[in-house]
C-alpha cells in the first residue's frame, strides 16, 4: 500500500506508517541548466510554509546534504522525506543510518515504488 494516501496536483498527503502525516509539495521541472530536476517543498507551517530544494533527479541525493540545503534539523523527518522522494518520483537515496533501514522505512518506499 502506498504512503501517499492523498495527490491533489503537486500536492501530497504522504504517511509513511509511522504515524506521521505530511503535507508536501512536489513536481518534475528543469533547473537553470535545463537539466531534469525534482522540487520538494514539506509544508510544515499550517500547510502554507516550511523548508524545501531544488535537486537533481539523475545523482542520489545523500541524507546529510538534505538536511543541510533544506535546513531540517530532524533526522527522522528527513528521512521519511528522502522516502517520500523514493516512492514517488525514483529518486535515488544514501546516508540513510542502519536504524532507518532495520524499521524497513527504506525497503518499505522502494516496495511501494516498483
Amino acid at each position: 500500500m502506498s504512503g501517499v494516501r492523498d495527490q491533489r496536483g503537486d500536492f501530497y498527503d504522504y504517511q509513511p506508517g509511522n504515524m506521521t502525516r505530511y503535507y508536501i509539495y512536489a513536481r518534475r521541472t528543469l533547473d537553470f541548466d535545463g537539466d531534469d530536476s525534482l522540487a520538494v517543498f514539506w509544508l510544515r507551517e499550517g500547510d502554507t510554509g516550511g523548508s524545501g530544494m531544488t535537486l537533481k533527479t539523475d545523482i542520489p541525493m545523500h541524507l546529510g546534504y538534505f538536511m543541510e540545503k533544506t535546513r531540517i534539523k530532524n533526522e527522522c523527518d528527513c528521512v521519511a522525506l528522502l522516502c517520500f522522494m523514493r516512492e514517488v518520483f525514483g529518486v535515488e537515496i544514501e546516508g540513510i543510518p542502519a536504524a532507518y533501514q532495520r524499521l524497513d522505512w527504506v525497503k518499505n518506499a522502494e516496495a511501494r515504488a516498483a
